[in-house]
């Protein structure tokens, strides 16, 4: 039996012990009378009142190995429950404790950064009547050592150093759970004469394993700094963002350098959406299950911020949290739901300056992706649409309809991309299928092909074309002899080459090749 089962064990045999008595009252509140093993009629039975138990396993990320001496606490929900401390396994555990309640897991140790984990509860409906049964497990959860220190030097516009300038740096992440980087941490501390200071007391990053590089990214805040004590700031701040990789392999100081007042206006300076942060060229992709961090350069205020994301066409807007780092510079966006992999969104951001005068607004927006599965086929699909209702297809403005299963194209490109199409139809009226353009032969050699281009959608948000899309062009096909009620499916035959497409291949965001030729049959549809 794992650990974890064993925990769950004996939490419930706890909970079962619990419930012994000689008066039949149900003193414990698991609506079971005490002392009663077996109730048979209704009069032995309490009201029930779910309980449950909370349960997990602290870890130090360093090592992955069990955490002993953490004290774990929770806070809230009205819970009543003594801290504890972890054995040699790293477990802990708190029940029996009423279901219903939201509360907080709390993890502290000497020398290591504090975890909290909010927004947990137990069902209220957990409970298989007439017994007690509900259980949270929480993590693993892995705590940092606040070991970290990271160097940074400070100059004005003319190289000289910046004496007395407060630099605050904030990690991406306090701790782990379950896995994934989750909270926060900063420390503070003041340049001395020569324009340097040593921050300390930081969630050491630098010992996160490599697959874990990319949570080690740090971002260093310079305040407006006053060079002469007359209470006017003689420098601008600044915010500069560093990637876990030049956190992990950097030696020297970190060169901030401050412009005078007035020259640096709110933007922003870094984004794993890079779009927003100016980049162009390669499409911006973000790992599955990624949040969306934006950087500014200065602190924003948290009310003025406004979030639009949106799937590729625009027709579906994405919930999505909001969380502001206590920097006021940091904004972190986690979709309610996950975004599909391989899929386009759209995001579109606005934020003011606090405390700015003039006030200052960053109004931008950009596409990006979401990393796709490798090995998940690209292929072509179809519908046949009825869409003038009349029971015939090919007629009017009947259309062939197709889509890719993943988005593709060329970066940067308008139309993302063009295809070849055959459908296995008489376009010509000649009663033979394959011998008019864009017919489609049951063999032999094809005849000229219809040319489609894609149909980039507008999100409708300000985000723009990417140069990739899953949607193509409609091709409306009026024939000669239409098909009626009982033709079922078209066949067709679709190819991606790179005459029909500048010299170019077409490719996922990822650089994954289209199918330079692919077959599928749409099914008539109606409406």
């Amino acid at each position: 039996m794992s650990s974890t089962a064993r925990l769950f064990a004996a939490a419930l045999l706890l909970g079962a012990a619990a419930c012994s008595s000689d008066d039949p009252m149900d003193a414990d509140g698991d609506g079971i009378a005490d002392g009663v093993l077996d109730p048979n009629n209704i009069t032995v039975v309490a009201p029930t009142k779910p309980q449950g138990f909370v349960a997990g396993t602290v870890w130090d990320a360093t090592t992955d190995r069990p955490l002993a001496g953490a004290t774990v606490r929770i806070v809230g929900g009205g819970i009543a429950a003594d801290p504890v401390e972890t054995p040699s396994s790293g477990e802990f555990s708190f029940g029996p404790i009423s279901a219903g309640a939201a509360f907080s897991v709390v993890v502290e140790d000497d020398g290591y950064a504090t975890a909290a984990i909010s927004g947990l509860t137990i069902d209220d409906a957990a409970g298989n009547f007439p017994t007690i049964n509900g259980a949270v497990f929480v993590g693993p959860i892995a705590l940092l050592p606040t070991t970290g220190t990271f160097d940074v030097l400070v100059v004005g516009p003319n190289g000289a150093p910046v004496a007395g300038a407060e630099v605050t740096v904030q990690t991406a992440l306090a701790f782990l759970l379950d896995g994934a980087a989750r909270g926060a941490a900063h420390s503070s501390g003041t340049t001395d004469s020569e324009g340097r200071v040593t921050v300390e007391d930081l969630p050491n990053v630098r010992l996160l394993p490599p697959r874990l590089a990319n949570t080690a990214g740090l971002v260093v805040r310079v305040a407006p700094t006053d060079l002469d004590d007359d209470g006017i700031p003689d420098l601008d701040g600044a915010t500069v963002a560093i990637s876990g990789e030049d956190v992990r392999d950097r030696a020297l100081p970190h060169l901030v350098t401050l412009d005078a007042p007035g020259d640096g206006a709110l933007r922003i300076v870094a984004s794993n959406v890079a779009g927003l942060g100016g980049g162009a060229g390669a499409p911006s992709v973000i790992p599955n299950g990624e949040p969306i961090r934006v950087v500014f350069s200065e602190p924003v205020d948290r009310d003025s911020i406004l979030v639009d994301l949106r799937n590729e066409d625009g027709t579906t807007s994405v919930t999505n949290a909001l969380m502001v780092s206590s920097l006021g510079n940091v904004v972190t966006i986690t979709a309610a739901d996950p975004l599909g992999r391989g899929l386009e969104y759209n995001l579109a951001l606005r934020a003011q300056s606090l405390g700015a005068n003039p006030i200052q607004i960053v109004d931008i927006a950009a596409p990006f992706f979401v990393e796709e599965t490798r090995d998940d086929p690209i292929e072509v699909l179809g519908t046949f649409r009825d869409t003038n209702g009349d029971g015939l297809w090919g007629t009017g403005s009947d259309e062939l309809v197709l889509v890719v299963s993943s988005p593709v194209g060329r970066a940067g490109s308008n139309p993302a991309f063009r295809i070849e199409l055959w459908v296995a139809l008489d376009l010509n009226g000649t009663s033979t299928v394959g011998d008019g353009a864009g017919e489609l032969p049951t063999r032999g050699e094809l005849p000229p092909p219809i040319l489609v281009d894609a149909r980039e959608p507008d999100p409708g948000n300000g985000a723009g074309l990417s140069g990739y899309t899953r949607y193509i062009t409609p091709v409306r096909l009026s024939l000669p002899f239409p098909l009626g009620q009982n033709a079922g499916s078209v066949d067709f035959e679709a190819r991606f080459t790179p005459e029909r497409n500048g010299g170019r291949f077409i490719t996922t965001p990822q650089g994954r090749a289209a199918p330079a030729r692919d077959t599928g049959t749409a099914a008539l549809t109606s409406g």
